[in-house]
């Protein structure tokens, strides 16, 4: 059920004004990133039960990606 392998993130950079190209060192919360294909976002927080990260105390954050134009930027129908 991997679609994507993913990747470790390294450091990271918070932009918070799109207007002036502000942008301020991040938190660097995010380790990495593995997408899978499940059917709902419930099937894929049960697919990641068992995962190694978890026995050196980790979490894994469990979130739905959404579809996006790139004329506006927002999403065509939203999450869920």
């Amino acid at each position: 059920a991997i679609a994507d392998q993913g990747a470790v993130l390294c450091r990271s950079t918070i932009v918070t004004d799109a207007a002036q190209g502000t942008a301020d060192p991040g938190e660097d919360r995010l380790s990495g990133y593995t997408l899978l294909d499940a059917g709902s976002l419930e099937a894929a927080a049960l697919m990641v039960r068992g995962c190694p990260i978890f026995e050196i105390g980790g979490s894994i954050e469990v979130a739905e990606l959404m579809a996006a134009t790139m004329a506006t930027g927002a999403g065509e129908q939203g999450c869920g």
